[in-house]
């Protein structure tokens, strides 16, 4: 008989979780396959099923939210992850935990983490809420962090519709 470390410590484990707590704070959650960018933030505590991911998002997950759901994160996710069938792709944790994220200047993250919470409220009140000003306000102050062209904010508009 083989003496097992990896079972856990609960019933319900198949083997140790050394992150189960991580799943009762504030996180940034992603579904694995996805046409595009899907990143929410969750403050409620919820645990995931096998098809999603989370980033834990203790401080700053809105400024983050903001970067993951971008144009040019859904550019650079295009690229960095595999391609599915018609266009969709499988999101992959090394491909988001390599995706660079600029320290902004503190009123920058701010007005940032602000259009978040605009959005988010507005799709509270209504799901169908047209955000599309604010999300463009987002992607112009992204392009603006990581200091972009004309012409490098033209090519990922093109490449990440």
């Amino acid at each position: 008989m083989i003496d097992r470390y990896d079972q856990g410590h609960y019933f319900w484990e198949l083997r140790a979780c050394a992150y189960w707590q991580e799943f009762e704070n504030s996180k940034i959650l992603s579904t694995k396959v996805s046409i595009r960018p899907t990143f929410a933030l969750e403050t409620n505590g919820c645990y995931l099923g096998n098809t999603a991911y989370f980033l834990p998002a203790h401080t700053g997950g809105a400024y983050l939210l903001s970067l993951l759901n971008s144009c040019l994160f859904h550019t650079y996710a295009k690229k960095v992850f595999v391609e599915k069938q018609n266009g969709w792709y499988e999101v992959q944790p090394e491909g988001v935990e390599a995706f660079p994220v600029p320290t902004a200047p503190p009123a920058e993250r701010t007005a940032l983490e602000r259009l978040v919470d605009r959005i988010l409220k507005a799709k509270q009140a209504n799901p169908a809420a047209d955000v599309s000003a604010l999300e463009r306000e987002i992607d112009e102050r992204v392009y603006r962090l990581y200091a972009l062209t004309a012409d490098e904010i033209k090519l990922v508009e093109t490449t990440g519709k």
